[in-house]
């Protein structure tokens, strides 16, 4: 469910402005309708989203509880795509590198 989006998102082809939140989910191979984070459609001329993400790990006995942060905007149409990995907890603290979905 839409949370916000422009005046001008209703005739947009791309949907420029609609945002969306994200559930609690666990990470899981494929897509999940209801994962922990932030996405809007960000794109006038493409459809892409920004997506702002906390991976939790939650069941791995070295990782519980630790989590990635990621950041970035995802041309969802794109076979490759890369978001940045922009820092963790814990044993992810600091952490840097990219993400390829």
């Amino acid at each position: 469910m839409a949370v916000a989006q422009a005046n001008s998102t209703a005739t947009s082809p791309t949907f420029f402005g609609l945002t969306y939140p994200m559930k609690d989910d666990p990470l899981t191979g494929g897509p999940s309708q209801s994962s922990k984070g932030k996405f809007g459609l960000t794109f006038k001329e493409q459809v892409s989203q920004f997506m702002a993400m906390n991976l939790v790990f939650t069941e791995e006995k070295y990782y519980n509880g630790n989590a990635l942060a990621v950041l970035g905007i995802n041309p969802t149409l794109q076979p490759k795509r890369e978001l940045t990995i922009v820092g963790g907890t814990s044993v992810f603290k600091m952490a840097r590198g990219v993400a390829l979905l």
